[in-house]
């Protein structure tokens, strides 16, 4: 995505401080990302004590701040810094996994496969061979969850420019991000969410699954 001029050394200046965990998870905090997590977790998740989740790329996991602490959770980051934040944190509730998806064991399914903010960190290739390893370890009548910016025209100057300084070089419009999932699963819904951050931006909400049966998830109803 274009931008304005001197984006790009933005870009690079802000992704220094945002790879150490206290300061991505305050940052994500300062805009208001921790209302988003509440509200996936909430209203959308809805996981029970016996549902089990692969959070891929699950950074600091955050999330688990939303979520019952019966839950079966398993997160899976490559980032050293993220993946001992993590463990520090959330290690007496949750197992994590230092590596890629692609890397797990084939045996183990998932109710729930979270892909929240990491599509848009990689191009489309290996956009394809992550979201394959996802449908490989969904449990039948699971659901993917993927959670990306979604810029669109006519949107404020500032949105557009938010989505060019992201660390994210792969940030999709809608139909972009459908045809994506769309290749790995045969079911795909999504919903936009606008007005959940303190600044102007746009998410998109995909719920995908391998089978046409499967249930949808919360506000995809």
């Amino acid at each position: 995505m274009s931008g304005l001029p001197g984006l790009g050394l933005l870009r690079r200046a802000l992704s220094r401080p945002v790879g150490q965990p206290r300061a991505y998870s305050a940052l994500q905090r300062a805009v208001g990302y921790d209302r988003v997590l509440r509200r996936l977790a909430i209203e959308v998740l809805k996981v029970g004590p016996d549902d089990d989740v692969l959070d891929v790329g699950c950074g600091p996991a955050d999330i688990l701040a939303g979520l019952p602490a019966g839950v079966d959770y398993t997160g899976i980051e490559p980032h050293a810094p993220y993946l001992a934040a993590a463990r520090a944190r959330w290690g007496h509730r949750a197992r994590f996994i230092g590596g890629r998806v692609e890397e797990l064991p084939l045996g183990r399914q998932y109710r729930w496969v979270l892909l929240l903010g990491v599509l848009h960190h990689v191009g489309e290739a290996e956009a394809r061979s992550l979201l394959a390893a996802c449908a490989a370890r969904l449990a039948p009548g699971g659901a993917l969850l993927s959670l990306e910016p979604c810029p669109r025209a006519g949107r404020p100057l500032l949105e557009q420019q938010l989505y060019a300084i992201d660390r994210g070089r792969f940030v999709r419009s809608e139909a972009e991000q459908r045809r994506l999932v769309g290749a790995a699963f045969s079911t795909v819904q999504a919903e936009r969410w606008d007005g959940m951050l303190r600044m102007p931006y746009s998410y998109l909400l995909i719920s995908a699954s391998a089978s046409p049966g499967a249930p949808p998830a919360g506000h995809l109803e």
